[in-house]
């Protein structure tokens, strides 16, 4: 009778803290201080692809995208100039070489010239517009003006422990759970389980030094997990209201029961991995 409960399932619930947000997003940041010539539209405004979003004209870039074009421009001269002059036939190949940075760099202020005054990448809605933002307006280095997200796609991300997301599989049905007050709950279905562990967080949200539940330590910019996490990605299947911020919320997965059985299995290895020095 004793052994019978331990092979008997005792839990089918799988629970971690995830972060609601849209399966796609394109964030509008002013990469260089500069003036708003063209402000984002207003919040809720639905965009087509490859309409643009905003212009910033940056003084700091437009100097630079000058002096390169000049030195590119130069460099140029000199390079072609070098493969019709014997004289300076030894130089060619460095003569070549400078050209070919100093075209590189204009073609890099060219590249940045262009995410000031991006089209937008998919069809979407604009969120997180600051609501005083004006044509004229001066702006900082990266500074955020925006974001285009896809309204019709939410998803869900959890990062759970090895015994945890052995339990889970692709489909199996879950709930998420906001942590503001007054959102209800959503609907989920697993739709990818890694099985690699993450060695990055790549939401903030859900480290413990930003009050997440997930035990991680900061290294420069970056959140590290303190042990093996892996991610799971839900997809939301109920409509979710465009406006609606990125969340973090608990999760919680109907996956394979637990017995107390597999319990003790898991300890008595992971304590002979301990005493065996592996």
């Amino acid at each position: 009778g004793a052994l019978a409960l331990t092979v008997i399932p005792w839990s089918f619930q799988i629970q971690g803290q995830g972060v609601l947000k849209p399966g796609r997003s394109f964030p509008l940041i002013a990469t260089r201080p500069g003036q708003v010539m063209e402000a984002p539209p207003p919040n809720g405004t639905q965009v087509a692809p490859e309409q643009f979003l905003m212009r910033v004209e940056s003084p700091e870039l437009d100097w630079h995208r000058r002096a390169d074009s000049a030195h590119s421009a130069a460099a140029g001269w000199a390079a072609s100039a070098a493969a019709l002059d014997a004289d300076l036939q030894p130089r060619l190949l460095v003569l070549r070489q400078e050209s070919a940075t100093a075209q590189a760099a204009l073609d890099g202020d060219e590249r940045e010239a262009a995410r000031l005054a991006p089209p937008a990448p998919f069809a979407g809605t604009l969120v997180d517009v600051p609501p005083d933002l004006r044509s004229g307006d001066w702006v900082g280095r990266n500074e955020k003006l925006g974001t285009l997200i896809d309204a019709g796609d939410w998803r869900v991300e959890t990062y759970l422990p090895e015994e945890a997301v052995e339990r889970v599989s692709v489909g199996d049905g879950a709930v998420f759970l906001p942590e503001a007050a007054g959102r209800g709950a959503l609907s989920l279905r697993v739709e990818q389980v890694d099985r690699d562990a993450t060695r990055v967080l790549p939401d903030g949200l859900l480290a413990s030094p930003r009050g997440g539940a997930v035990a991680a330590r900061q290294s420069g910019n970056q959140m590290i997990p303190d042990r093996a996490v892996y991610r799971v990605s839900l997809r939301v299947t109920e409509p979710v209201a465009a406006e609606t911020p990125f969340l973090r919320g608990q999760v919680v997965i109907r996956g394979t029961p637990a017995t107390l059985l597999g319990g003790y299995l898991r300890a008595a290895a992971g304590l002979l991995v301990k005493e065996s020095g592996f």
